[in-house]
């Protein structure tokens, strides 16, 4: 008996040897110092860079051909083992634009590959029954909205009269909603949730650190392209390029940063680690001088109300209130005035001003016009609009029917071309009562889901998961942040919306399969 005892001790410990290494949650076996996921995260990215420039050099050199593909098939496989990680790197590249500079550079795309890998491992998983991706989400009336939205801009191509960059568009913003649902789907838990939230926060954090020296230190360094100044001419008051971020345009990279600034608030004032709370601040910090440097009065105008309903959600206390504003106004005082300039011609939009015969400046008077012009376009052609990312082709035929910019010269020209400046104008003019109608559902259909989550979560929350409706908040506050500056500023092509459509369709689809928030932090 004590002969057939050691025997059965020694199977055990031979079988807890072998299943040392393999994660309790999936049975994938794992080194156990990647467990981290932060590990996994610098790992995967490291790996993707890798791959590109590794591939790049294969017309010359054939050994990194074999490099090239190692790395990559390495990549897959991690990504077959934990699908979020493709979520993480994309949401880095989309955010600091990794992927544009390389390919500005001759080198290959990451995004698009990276896409087809993270679909791929979706699929996989899902057919093999792994477990590693959560049980189908089912297609609700916010999924009918996009799709609405979606046939509605292919449908619009049709009347375009340039309908070669109508598909390229089309086919662009295809694109970006796939990064939008590779977040959604490999996202299904809250940790991973809150891990992507994490990288977004520090990504664009990241950048924006490159962004102040660039903008304080010297001018002429630009990080490899991640820190430029604005490459579409955009002016400050005293002549100077401003400053556009990763992707070289002013008035959208202030967009972008704004729309973060929740995400660092709520991170700021929920966290109980000392040192959570200092990053998170540190963060907010940088991405809000970031967003000043810019001189984007629309990004300015989005903060302010922002931080309004922000107090509010938050019951922020009157003195509390009075110290952030002395702050606010201690860090206006801190920035150099030619940053801040800018923002003083706001108050010729106050009607105290405008009737006491103060004029807009050249700039709101130019928006103005572009306004006008979409709106006349929507007029025109109330259904289909004139064709998705058509606005340009179409401007100077309706400006000139309002007699708006008679004295301009070289019409037609590269230099020439005009933009909306407003993000629901533009959907007007481009794709009619059909396009606004259901875009402005889907967003209103997942807006309405995320309260839901949030309420939800109220009602049921336990001690494990007692901030989980911050996060939600946040995530909300950000959504809002970007559509609020949306009235001064266009762009649905971006893809940096999508990847909050992302977060926000995976937090509503955990909530409809979660009836109980449970699940541990």
């Amino acid at each position: 008996m004590a002969s057939s005892k050691s025997i059965s001790e020694q199977k055990s410990a031979l079988n807890k040897t072998a299943n040392a290494g393999r994660d309790s949650d999936n049975g994938a076996f794992l080194v156990p110092s990647l467990r981290s996921s932060t590990t996994y995260i610098w790992i995967a990215i490291g790996l993707a860079m890798a791959a590109a420039l590794a591939i790049n050099f294969t017309a010359t050199y054939s050994p990194f051909l074999v490099v090239g593909a190692a790395i990559g098939l390495i990549l897959t496989i991690l990504i077959f083992q934990k699908p979020e990680l493709g979520a993480y790197i994309l949401i880095f590249t989309v955010f600091t634009n990794f992927s544009d500079l390389f390919t500005e550079k001759g080198l290959p795309s990451i995004n698009k590959p990276l896409v087809g890998i993270v679909l791929f491992s979706i699929f996989a998983n899902y057919i093999l029954r792994t477990g590693k991706i959560s049980s189908r989400p089912s297609i609700t009336r916010i999924e009918f909205a996009l799709l609405a939205y979606c046939l509605t801009v292919f449908a619009s191509s049709l009347v375009a009269i340039n309908q070669p960059k109508a598909l390229l568009s089309i086919l662009d913003l295809m694109k970006d909603i796939a990064v939008g649902f590779c977040v959604y789907f490999t996202l299904d838990t809250k940790d991973k949730l809150k891990n992507g939230a994490r990288v977004l926060l520090y990504s664009v954090a990241f950048v924006s650190v490159l962004g102040v020296i660039h903008t304080l230190v010297n001018s002429n360094l630009t990080f490899w392209g991640l820190a430029r100044d604005s490459a579409f001419g955009q002016l400050s008051d005293n002549g100077d390029l401003r400053y556009g971020g990763p992707i070289a345009e002013a008035n959208v990279w202030g967009q972008v940063l704004v729309a973060i600034v929740p995400i660092a608030l709520y991170r700021i004032v929920m966290n109980h680690n000392s040192l959570s709370k200092l990053l998170a601040a540190a963060a907010g910090l940088f991405i809000l001088l970031a967003m000043l440097f810019t001189q984007s009065r629309g990004a300015f105008l989005a903060l302010v109300v922002i931080l309004i309903l922000i107090a509010i959600d938050m019951r922020i206390k009157s003195t509390t209130l009075l110290g952030l504003a002395l702050i606010g106004l201690l860090l206006l005082v801190l920035v150099p005035s030619r940053y801040t300039e800018r923002f003083k011609s706001l108050t010729s939009l106050l009607p105290s001003n405008q009737s006491s015969g103060l004029s807009l400046d050249e700039s709101v008077e130019g928006r103005r016009e572009k306004m006008l012009s979409g709106l006349a376009m929507f007029r025109a052609n109330p259904f289909l609009g004139v064709g998705f990312a058509n606005y340009s082709d179409n401007y100077w035929t309706y400006a000139g029917g309002l007699g708006l910019e008679a004295s301009a010269q070289n019409v037609g020209s590269q230099s020439s071309a005009r933009q909306p400046h407003s993000l629901y104008i533009e959907i007007m003019a481009e794709t009619g009562i059909f396009g606004i109608v259901s875009f402005l559902a889907f967003l209103g259909l997942m807006l309405h889901g995320l309260y839901q989550a949030r309420l939800k979560n109220i009602i049921d929350k336990t001690k494990t998961d007692a901030d989980w409706s911050a996060w939600i908040t946040s995530l909300i506050m950000s959504i809002v942040t970007f559509l609020i500056a949306g009235f001064f500023l266009h762009g649905i092509g971006f893809r940096f919306i999508w990847v909050l459509c992302g977060f926000a369709l995976a937090i509503i689809h955990l909530t409809q399969n979660q009836p109980s928030y449970s699940q541990s932090n």
